[in-house]
């Protein structure tokens, strides 16, 4: 195949519809701590999951450890080295290592190193695009003071948690 299809494909008749997305296609989420394309979100996946990639700029801090409380996360790590705080826990993923967060486990991300890491972000179920959407309509008049965020972050299953004692 020498080009991609466009990024909605219809299948015949009453068929599924399939998605098919080239290098760099996706929605941005700018608004969220982490740049990120979402590859596949509620619409694509029936609300089961959604699939972020995201590419982590060289000495990158996501700055606040948070949980949720229904929403597993998966991070694949496409290249780079990515340090993550699992609870009280803190170790480095390297490129091909995974990590699997639970609903409740307090963590937090960020990149250790002078080079980018690039992740794949499977969160299930979906809906961190919407937390992406309120956040930019919220701060479409101005920043969005710490409480602002943290309230529009709690009802979309993100809450903040304290560092380890």
């Amino acid at each position: 195949m020498d080009e991609w299809p466009s990024p909605s494909s219809t299948a015949d008749g009453d068929q599924p519809q399939a998605r098919v997305l080239a290098p760099g296609q996706g929605g941005r989420l700018a608004a969220l701590a982490e740049p990120a394309t979402l590859k596949a979100g509620q619409a694509d996946t029936g609300g089961a999951f959604e699939l972020m990639e995201a590419s982590l700029a060289p000495y990158w801090d996501a700055g606040r450890r948070h949980r949720h409380a229904r929403q597993s996360e998966v991070v694949y790590v496409l290249e780079g080295t990515l340090a993550v705080t699992l609870g009280d826990t803190t170790l480095t993923v390297r490129r091909g290592g995974c990590v699997v967060i639970p609903p409740g486990l307090a963590h937090v991300y960020w990149n250790p190193t002078g080079a980018a890491v690039a992740l794949l972000v499977i969160a299930a179920p979906a809906g961190r695009e919407h937390l992406n959407a309120a956040l930019a309509a919220a701060s479409a008049d101005g920043a969005l003071t710490p409480g602002q965020r943290l309230d529009l972050a709690a009802q979309h299953d993100e809450f903040s948690a304290p560092a380890p004692r």
